[in-house]
């Protein structure tokens, strides 16, 4: 025992030693590191500031970014909606708030029919001479099942919506999953031409697809991008329902004359409020050059549409 506490004590000297000498060895090795690396960045430096002083000033290591695209919400409303969501979360956003069923209202529409097409159309046709970079065209409520986000939340959809792509492909639908509306939502042409429709379908759906080839033809008497003049195409889908984004180039493509046509429609015709709007629903993207029917699957359109983040949306903690 006398001997282990005599001889103890030595290694571990030798130990304390040998951990100074290797801190010592670090210290002097960073300093000569940093002193060598403060020469490296230095240097570049010198070198700019031997060059005459208009060359110094008008290099610029970087273009210029363009300025971000201009955005405007516009909302369709109905009288009693809470749309007190849109001032606390996007703020940022213009916007037009239209109350369908509100005569009184700072904004409203001629006639409360076609569901949120009236409200989509009055706007286009007051501002198609000054219409911003993008438009978002969307429903008042913040939580709505077609809402493309797993809480059907708005906040996190609209926060999250890359709008310099969306200025550079025209349109986008805000809906990315195919579950209602693609990949073909309504097949205008019966499948055998020789036999009658199945009138079987009694739904807004089925209404819609019964009187969909005549809509067409009547909303498109021109043709349309794929679509021959006199012809309707053998099937329409698209996410629905009826949010989506668009660049004021892209609505300009469009003669003003288009979008009265559509509002005269939409006022005009017999069809009941839901099979109208319905219509509409599944024709945007056509006025809009975008495929008849859906062509890409929901991650693509996510990538494109959306910003990225580690869990999906940006979310909101309120």
């Amino acid at each position: 025992m006398a001997f282990f506490l005599r001889g103890g004590h030595r290694p571990r000297i030798r130990l304390t030693a040998l951990v100074l000498t290797l801190w010592i060895v670090y210290v002097v090795w960073r300093w000569r590191e940093g002193a060598s690396e403060s020469r490296k960045l230095s240097s570049p430096l010198d070198d700019l500031a031997d060059l005459p002083p208009s060359s110094a000033s008008t290099s610029a290591p970087f273009p210029a970014s363009d300025p971000a695209p201009s955005a405007h919400l516009v909302i369709a409303s109905l009288r009693g909606d809470d749309t007190s969501w849109l001032d606390h979360h996007l703020s940022d956003y213009s916007r037009s708030l239209y109350v369908a069923d509100d005569p009184t209202a700072a904004l409203t529409v001629s006639r409360n029919k076609g569901r949120e097409s009236m409200v989509y159309l009055t706007y286009l046709l007051t501002h198609y001479d000054d219409l911003p970079d993008v438009m978002i065209f969307i429903h008042s409520l913040r939580y709505q099942w077609h809402n493309d986000d797993p809480l059907y939340d708005g906040v996190p959809m609209l926060k999250s919506l890359q709008l310099d792509k969306i200025k550079e492909r025209g349109y986008a639908n805000l809906r990315c999953a195919h579950t209602l509306g693609c990949p073909a939502e309504i097949r205008p042409l019966p499948v055998n031409a020789s036999e009658p429709r199945d009138k079987s379908d009694t739904s807004d759906r089925g209404k819609a697809e019964m009187v969909f080839a005549q809509a067409f033809k009547e909303l498109f008497p021109d043709g349309v991008a794929g679509v021959k003049e006199g012809e309707v195409p053998e099937a329409v889908g698209v996410g629905c329902c009826a949010q989506f984004a668009v660049s004021g180039e892209m609505v300009r493509r469009n003669g003003r004359e288009m979008y009265e046509r559509w509002r005269r429609w939409i006022l005009e015709t017999d069809l009941s409020d839901a099979v109208g709007g319905r219509v509409l629903e599944y024709s945007w993207h056509s006025m809009f050059s975008s495929p008849r029917t859906c062509h890409l699957w929901p991650s693509h359109l996510y990538h494109l549409l959306f910003e990225e983040t580690a869990s999906g949306l940006q979310r909101d903690n309120d």
